[in-house]
């Protein structure tokens, strides 16, 4: 027969736990020593979480062009800054659009300005 610990056969078989410094007197805070810490959220999620509570801090200048190109520029806010490649180099649409810039098809990530490289250069074919 199974017993339960509400079961009265079963009810002497579970002791409660006792503290033997708490039942000494002494006052003794929680023992974690054995305890595992909690896992930190890993920097995939956390870029996630970052993306999406600062995507709309991310700036877009107008556009400029010349004989064959359209041309802007976006500034990457403080917060997303530490998600860009590190040494800075021209990166994938795929690159980007995960950082949050939201753009319509063709634009092309061409420079890295070394002095400011959380301001991305952008350049599309006139007529895109």
């Amino acid at each position: 027969m199974m017993s339960y610990p509400n079961d009265a056969k079963g009810a002497a078989q579970f002791k409660p736990a006792t503290n033997s410094s708490a039942a000494n007197g002494i006052n003794a805070a929680k023992d974690t020593t054995n305890q595992q810490p909690k896992p930190a959220a890993s920097l995939a999620a956390q870029r996630q979480l970052d993306v999406f509570k600062y995507a709309q801090d991310i700036y877009y200048s107008d556009r400029y062009d010349d004989d064959s190109h359209e041309y802007r520029h976006v500034s990457i806010p403080e917060r997303l800054r530490r998600y860009l490649p590190h040494p800075p180099r021209i990166m994938t649409e795929t690159e980007w659009r995960s950082l949050g810039v939201q753009q319509s098809a063709g634009w092309v990530h061409y420079m890295v300005h070394d002095p400011e490289p959380h301001m991305l250069l952008f350049k599309r074919t006139k007529g895109q």
